[in-house]
């Protein structure tokens, strides 16, 4: 609201407020007589608005005029009343008329007074009906020494000075008032899947909080699936992104309340699909006792998802269903809507949880080594038919958990004599997950880099060094 220049009239009005206890200007008589100043006894009140039984208001707003109605207990802007409004900022509006009072009264002003205030061409007007009637707040010129603003009810015939946050409230345009579709609070853990839907592409992540129980170890949480094809093990920095994306996920402004007509403009014609499955928790207290059930409940969130806002670097979004389109952040998102090469794989080669295994064989040269491992009260090594102790074996299942690819064969060229021939072979019998047996198997590839297939995948490359050093440990057990 435009705060207009006070005259020498309206700084004397202000300082016969400031000034004493409290008075107030009462201009008695007709014209040429005196005015004189009286002492306040009790405020003035200029209007009172019952919000319950409101019906409609009106304001300016940059000149236009913003209209709503009450239907079926809901508020309705005029001229769209399709759009979903926020009913708790058209009360906060009112606030300050529940009721608005003042401590400065002048009766019958003159033209130049009505000038001097700002009364004769209003910065707003604001109309409100509730089940007293329909009123008028005539809002004028700007007091900054008393902080207050110049204002009249429905007539002129009185004028009033009210407080700025009154004045300054009706500032709402509809982007401001629409009542926003509300993301749902996902804690990291109570996520159990997302699925990106583009055209006839989809890709599901599933997560599994304590590990998933078809694959040979539990290190793993999320894993990944092209539709219909087996889930594969996603790295767990790539994971831990992805949680982000999710928890972090939260509509910023709106763009647009016709998500029909502006689809195309935004690029959700053609959207990305996010849906994301999880669990939330539920609390239920019984009428009679007063004791509180806790219940975790299964809950889906589709969300549409287009182009990115060039300014804020955020995605154009909606809620599947809503006609609002909104700025969609999450400083994760971009890794997963557009993953650099497809899916980030673990680098890790052989994470092998050893409670998941009943036998382990190392082969490197003619030296061959067999580990049972028995999984009863204690878990018992034999190696040979004898039991041994943990501590003769620790260096050597620590190396193969430690194995790192330090690059792929996507990054790497191989000697031209790369050989078939193994340099180490190592089998596992799992007792958790498929398949149960699978074999790790080290093969030459150049002068840095040695090839390994294990679990389904041969293009990871380890250092030479690392193989040596797994070979060093099995020759030298005894």
């Amino acid at each position: 609201m435009k705060k207009q220049a006070v005259t020498l009239i309206a700084l004397v009005a202000a300082l016969g407020l400031m000034i004493g206890a409290y008075f107030l200007v009462t201009k008695l008589g007709g014209e040429g007589e005196e005015a004189v100043t009286t002492a306040a006894d009790n405020t003035v009140t200029l209007l009172s608005v019952d919000v319950e039984t409101m019906t409609a208001m009106s304001y300016l707003l940059d000149g236009e005029e913003m209209s709503f109605t009450v239907e079926n207990n809901a508020w309705c802007w005029r001229e769209d009343k399709s759009l979903n409004l926020d009913g708790a900022k058209f009360y906060a509006m009112i606030e300050g008329m529940m009721p608005l009072t003042s401590t400065v009264k002048i009766e019958a002003p003159t033209a130049e007074q009505l000038t001097a205030f700002g009364l004769d061409a209003p910065a707003n007007r604001v109309t409100i009906a509730d089940g007293s009637g329909t009123h008028t707040l005539v809002i004028g010129s700007y007091n900054s020494y008393n902080a207050c603003y110049y204002a009249a009810v429905d007539t002129t015939d009185v004028i009033y000075m009210i407080p700025a946050a009154v004045a300054e409230g009706f500032v709402y345009d509809v982007y401001d008032l629409l009542a926003y579709d509300a993301l749902p609070t996902i804690t990291a853990g109570k996520i159990d899947s997302v699925t990106l839907t583009r055209g006839a592409d989809s890709t599901t992540y599933t997560y599994y909080g304590s590990g998933n129980p078809d694959y040979y170890t539990d290190t793993f949480k999320w894993f990944a699936a092209r539709g219909v094809e087996t889930p594969v093990a996603v790295s767990t920095t790539a994971g831990n992104s992805l949680s982000s994306a999710v928890t972090g996920l939260a509509f910023s402004d709106c763009v647009s309340y016709h998500a029909a007509e502006d689809a195309a403009k935004y690029g959700l014609a053609d959207p990305a699909k996010m849906t994301i499955n999880y669990r939330a928790t539920v609390t239920t207290t019984d009428a009679t006792t007063g004791a509180e059930t806790s219940t975790e409940v299964n809950h889906s969130e589709s969300i549409l998802i287009g182009n990115v806002d060039p300014s804020s670097g955020c995605y154009y979004a909606t809620v599947e269903g809503s006609s609002l389109i909104y700025l969609l952040s999450s400083a994760s998102l971009p890794t997963l809507l557009e993953p650099a090469d497809g899916f980030s794989l673990p680098t890790q080669v052989a994470s092998v949880n050893y409670n998941f295994v009943n036998k382990i064989t190392f082969e490197a040269g003619v030296k061959r080594l067999t580990v049972i491992i028995g999984h009863d009260a204690e878990t018992t090594y034999t190696v040979g038919g004898e039991t041994v102790e943990y501590s003769k074996l620790s260096s050597l299942f620590g190396a193969v958990q430690s194995l790192v690819a330090e690059s792929t064969m996507a990054e790497s060229a191989p000697d031209a004599n790369e050989s078939a021939t193994p340099r180490l072979h190592i089998s596992f019998t799992f007792n958790q997950g498929e398949p149960r047996e699978a074999e790790l198997i080290v093969t030459p590839y150049n002068t840095n880099f040695d090839r390994v297939s294990f679990m389904g995948r041969d293009d990871q490359l380890i250092s030479i060094r690392d193989t040596e050093k797994l070979i060093e440990l099995v020759e030298a057990y005894k």
